[in-house]
């Protein structure tokens, strides 16, 4: 053999042997493992608000807490029990909420539910927010975060 295909043969096998990334058989044993890689499916699973800065993230629950309970908050007529939680939100995010289009009924709060504490509105936001397996939970996140980056 000559020369030139033994320095071509080496090359090529050392090009297989330091090749980033696994192949088929690599790939199927980890999968098989139970090791695989994140699949596009889980990625696209992945809600946007995870890709939120972490300090804007209290912002984002109490956005979604007030969206859930927009229709208690539009039924309130006095203004002495939304201030505390118009406070806590700000006052520009608890208008923008209050502005923008009721969410549908599976997203809200029963019907006969109470307006909550500004502690309590959190802890729904959260809530909501770990929902990640429900499809209304995570339409009406999505909205919670719209309304936190359009109000910064």
């Amino acid at each position: 053999m000559s020369e030139r295909r033994v320095l071509h043969r080496r090359l090529r096998r050392e090009a297989l042997e330091t090749r980033p990334g696994a192949g088929r058989g690599e790939r199927l044993r980890l999968r098989l493992a139970g090791q695989a890689p994140p699949s596009f499916d889980a990625l696209a699973r992945v809600p946007m608000w995870r890709l939120h800065p972490a300090p804007g993230l209290p912002r984002v629950a109490l956005a979604a807490g007030l969206l859930h309970y927009r229709a208690q908050i539009d039924g309130e007529l006095s203004g002495a029990r939304l201030k505390p939680l118009m406070e806590a939100c700000g006052e520009e995010l608890f208008d923008r909420a209050c502005a923008t289009a009721p969410p549908p009924p599976d997203q809200c709060a029963p019907e006969g539910a109470a307006i909550p504490l500004p502690e309590e509105l959190m802890l729904v936001g959260l809530t909501l927010l770990e929902s990640v397996g429900d499809p209304s939970a995570r339409a009406l996140t999505a909205r919670a975060l719209t309304l936190v980056e359009e109000a910064a």
